[in-house]
């Protein structure tokens, strides 16, 4: 009868809390990600964040690298209520570098080791999995021993137990597809609208489109240093990122007077971007670049073609919400996009203007195919420009133009 409470017990424990440490930044980031999220899917094992570990770490007197050095698990884990604690290191060179995972207890005492290989900057699936199981088979309880029979009975043969089967292995977590990769990749249609208000504010002449009109668009994101093992370069420059997006897009316009004409919209850029992830999984990517912008239009008596280029400035980001499922948001600023030449002859020799573009939207991985993923995103571009000089058509000063867009793509990570 004694077994019954202990069974009891251990039911109503809560799981065991594992924290994960090394590898926080630098080209063994998306390996740390990879097991922690592995850990934090499982229903028997409890994650303790970066953040909670460094809060525990500070209550102790230790900051900065201190605090995440093996080293500090005896002081620390106690004060992070840490049951466990999963080090991860990168042991060798070149293509055989490996990951390498000690499970420690809260006194700082090795239990286990095991080595992985390090895949493009990262564990497999199957791999991080495994580690979370093999940590959870560590952690559980021992069952209760049997109570001896009594002295005066005859033993009685038992027949055998069977081996208990290993716990479940979680649904596949497919975080990879909502995390940085070496190359992604993403093909989409833009659902475009566009308006402009050229002239004084009192009485601008408005023109819209009132039909949207359709494209493609091409985003190209390759991590030159990360794409390939071995790769020499400083651990700064590491995680940077290479990111071209081209579109194109195209429309039949309808002028004040009722004609309908050809135009088409074009949009190429090129910026360097900086990521950075939080404790919370939070990625923030700084990004500087250069971009251009075209707005076709036929011959007519009332709008000119646009076109204009310059420096851009962005940032950008990313929180996952479920291992399917991850939001974005970002802005860029174009602070000297002015008016091109066909603008300047129509409305003033003399112009000057800038750009701001705001994203927002969600993005998650296919369950049926590895590597492929989905985005669907709502883009705003719109134009400031000012004038000065004789007019060739307008009387006015200046002129606004925006672009809305809706944007559905298809992306592959790999």
């Amino acid at each position: 009868m004694a077994v019954l409470p202990l069974l009891l017990l251990a039911l109503a424990a809560p799981p065991p809390s594992v924290a994960v440490l090394g590898l926080e930044s630098g080209s063994g980031a998306r390996a740390h990600e990879a097991v922690a999220s592995a850990i934090d899917d499982r229903d028997d094992l409890n994650l303790v964040s970066t953040r909670a570990w460094l809060a525990g770490a500070r209550r102790g007197g230790l900051r900065g690298q201190a605090a995440l050095a093996p080293a500090a698990i005896p002081k620390v884990a106690p004060l992070a209520r840490a049951d466990a604690v999963l080090v991860l290191s990168l042991v060798g060179k070149g293509r055989a570098r490996q990951v390498h995972a000690a499970l420690m207890d809260p006194g700082g005492r090795e239990l286990w080791a095991s080595d992985a290989p390090l895949v493009r900057g990262a564990v497999t699936e199957e791999v991080s999995m495994e580690l979370a199981g093999r940590v959870a088979a560590s952690l559980q309880p021992a069952p209760p021993r049997p109570a001896a029979p009594p002295p005066a009975a005859e033993p009685v043969p038992l027949p055998p137990v069977p081996p208990a089967a290993p716990p479940p292995a979680p649904a596949p977590a497919p975080l990879a597809a909502l995390e940085a990769a070496p190359l992604r990749i993403a093909l989409g249609v833009p659902l475009t609208w566009r308006s402009q208000s050229l002239g004084p504010a009192a009485t601008p002449l408005e023109y819209r489109t009132n039909t949207p009109y359709l494209g493609v668009a091409l985003d190209l994101a390759l991590a030159p240093m990360r794409l390939r093992e071995g790769t020499r370069a400083p651990g700064w420059a590491q995680p940077l990122e290479l990111d071209l997006q081209l579109s194109q897009r195209f429309l039949s316009s309808k002028l004040p007077d009722g004609r309908s004409l050809g135009s088409s919209e074009g949009r190429a850029s090129l910026d360097l971007v900086a990521p950075v992830t939080l404790a919370t999984r939070t990625r923030l990517d700084a990004r500087v670049g250069y971009g251009f912008h075209r707005f076709s239009i036929d011959s007519n008596p009332y709008l000119p073609a646009s076109s204009r280029r310059g420096l851009r400035l962005g940032l950008d980001a990313t929180q996952p919400l479920t291992r399917w499922l991850a939001i974005e948001a970002g802005v860029r600023y174009m602070p000297w996009m002015s008016p091109g030449g066909d603008e300047k002859a129509a409305f003033g020799e003399t112009a000057s203007g800038h750009g701001l573009e705001l994203v927002a939207g969600v993005r998650g991985p296919l369950a049926f195919a590895r590597g492929l993923g989905w985005s669907a995103a709502y883009d705003y571009l719109r134009f400031s420009d000012t004038y000065s000089g004789p007019a060739a058509i307008l009387p006015g000063e200046g002129a606004t133009t925006g672009y809305h867009a809706a944007v559905l793509s298809l992306t592959y990570d790999r």
